[in-house]
């Protein structure tokens, strides 16, 4: 009777111990005050970063939001108006100087700033040397700059990040090594990857025998990076070989009437689309109808959040090899990575998916596996709160 009691009295026990600490992991947060600062609010392409809000507010957090500028288009996610987030944001240009003083005093409301891009926690890491900032600075690195922005352009401003940040947060190891290669210490950088909703995107297997044409996607903006000129290029060439494919692209950006102008001197309008900027819903539809994904950018790149969803879809994906890509796209296993800017070797990868469809079922369907196991935005928010967590 008595050990009866003494392991009811243990039960009762425990089971008071797991509430007193999942309340006392709840107060740490609770409160706390978290600046995100970015470059454009709201932007629809950045659904990541609103992932990211959505779910310190959902653990507690007081989130406000810093913006440059504010996305030339009206159209927002819903999510932006069911959390307020508008209500919450301060529209400034951190960049310019005569802000400075400004700026440093709203960093210091704060319990954490975290800056989207290192060029931004460059600003801001001037900026907490500056203004006895007590709290913690993060920065997350999900591309790579331009020339003139990069690390060897501007030694002294990455010095300075690296001695004042707390933590920085590159979405692939590709960036992580080239960070420590310009004196990052290492115990500073951990790298948490670039996620989506899967759940918002279900896998389909390509199985339909009646189907006649092979549809071929790449949804980018229309920059010079993003390297379309040499997709439309390889495709032009497989057309004459293969007059059952299509190729759509799908985004807008200042290169669209150049673009256009390149295939209207194909003479393929009706076979390489250019449709410009789409509603979401517009570009999962296109997802499930393509056969193939091809990413053929030539610089800039961390994660790209369009072959997460690609993938996620269950599209094989032909892309090519620039800085983090190759770390989502697998060779030869989820894909088929290519040399960057060789029109050839982007036309011999997509030609060698054309011609096996069994080939296109397997890679498509160990890429959905490979985004639902490494780049789930439910688990890696779940990471992301744990390391601020231990990080306060």
């Amino acid at each position: 009777m008595i050990k009866k009691l003494n392991t009811i009295n243990y039960t009762i026990t425990a089971f008071f111990l797991i509430i007193f600490f999942n309340v006392y992991a709840s107060e740490k947060v609770k409160n706390k005050k978290i600046l995100f600062v970015v470059h454009t609010f709201p932007r629809l392409t950045e659904t990541f970063i609103l992932s990211q809000m959505k779910a310190f507010i959902n653990a507690g957090y007081e989130l406000s939001i810093l913006s440059r500028t504010k996305d030339e288009l009206a159209l927002m996610h819903q999510d932006i108006v069911d959390y307020n987030l508008l209500m919450n944001t301060t529209y400034i240009d951190y960049y310019d100087k005569k802000n400075a003083a400004i700026v440093g005093i709203k960093m210091c409301e704060y319990d954490i700033v975290y800056c989207q891009y290192d060029r931004i926690g460059c600003v801001f890491a001037d900026l907490k040397e500056k203004n006895d900032f007590n709290g913690k600075l993060v920065v997350c690195v999900r591309g790579w700059p331009r020339k003139g922005n990069r690390m060897e352009d501007n030694p002294i401003e990455y010095a300075r990040l690296f001695q004042q940040v707390d933590l920085i947060l590159p979405v692939c190891h590709f960036f992580r090594n080239e960070f420590i290669k310009y004196g990052c210490p290492p115990e500073k950088i951990i790298v948490h990857h670039s996620a989506i909703d899967c759940d918002a995107i279900a896998y389909k297997k390509r199985d339909d025998s009646k189907k006649k044409v092979i549809d071929i996607l790449t949804t980018a903006r229309l920059i010079n990076s993003k390297g379309l000129d040499k997709g439309i290029n390889a495709i032009a060439h497989l057309i004459h070989k293969y007059s059952n494919i299509r190729y759509t692209i799908i985004g807008g950006g200042k290169l669209y009437e150049s673009l256009k102008s390149l295939i209207g001197q194909y003479d393929m309008r009706e076979k390489i689309l250019l449709l410009g900027w789409q509603p979401h819903d517009i570009v999962k539809k296109a997802l499930y109808n393509a056969d193939m994904y091809v990413h053929p950018s030539m610089a800039c790149e961390g994660i790209p959040n369009a072959i997460m969803e690609a993938m996620a879809s269950g599209l094989p994906v032909v892309s090519t090899d620039v800085n983090g890509t190759p770390e989502l796209v697998r060779n030869n296993q989820t894909g088929i990575v290519v040399e960057s800017g060789s029109i050839d070797k982007l036309a011999e990868g997509i030609e060698r998916l054309i011609r096996d469809k069994k080939l296109r079922n397997l890679m498509g369907l160990k890429g959905r596996h490979y985004v639902e196991q490494e780049h789930n935005i439910v688990l890696e928010n779940e990471k992301l709160l744990k390391l601020f967590e231990e990080l306060m």
